[in-house]
C-alpha cells in the first residue's frame, strides 16, 4: 500500500495516471487482509472438495458484482469525476466482488457441514 505513493511513476510519466494507479493500489492495500482472508478460506473449501459450494457462491457473487458495476456505469459514474470512478470501480472490485466471496466462504466454514464426504452433504 505505501508503494502506491511512490511506485506510479514507474508505470507512466503521466501525472493522471499515475494518480489514478495509486489510487488502486491504496484501495487494494486496505483490502488485502479481506482478500487474503478469502483466498485461504477458498482453499480450505477447495481442498474439502466442496465444489459445488463454490461454483454456486461464485456465480452468484459475479452476478451481484456485475450489477453493482452497472450502477456504478450507468448511475453513479456520471456525476463524478475520474479519479471518483477509479476509485468507485476499486472499492466495488474489492469490496464488493472479494468482499462478497469472503461473506459466502465464512458462512460456509461457520459450520461442519463443509467437512463431510460430499455425498453426504
Amino acid at each position: 500500500m505505501a508503494l502506491g505513493l511512490v511506485a506510479p511513476q514507474w508505470f507512466s510519466p503521466d501525472e493522471s495516471v499515475q494518480a489514478l494507479a495509486g489510487l488502486g493500489m491504496i484501495i487494494t492495500g486496505i483490502a488485502l487482509p479481506l482478500q487474503s482472508w478469502m483466498w485461504a478460506a477458498d482453499g480450505i473449501i477447495i481442498g474439502a472438495g466442496d465444489f459445488r459450494y463454490l461454483a454456486f457462491t461464485c456465480s452468484v457473487t459475479s452476478v451481484a458484482y456485475g450489477v453493482l458495476l452497472l450502477m456504478l456505469v450507468f448511475g453513479l459514474a456520471p456525476c463524478l469525476t475520474l479519479e471518483l470512478r477509479a476509485a468507485a470501480l476499486w472499492i466495488a472490485f474489492n469490496f464488493g466482488f472479494m468482499g462478497g466471496r469472503a461473506l459466502a466462504n465464512g458462512l460456509r466454514i461457520r459450520h461442519e457441514q463443509w467437512m463431510m464426504p460430499a455425498e453426504n452433504r
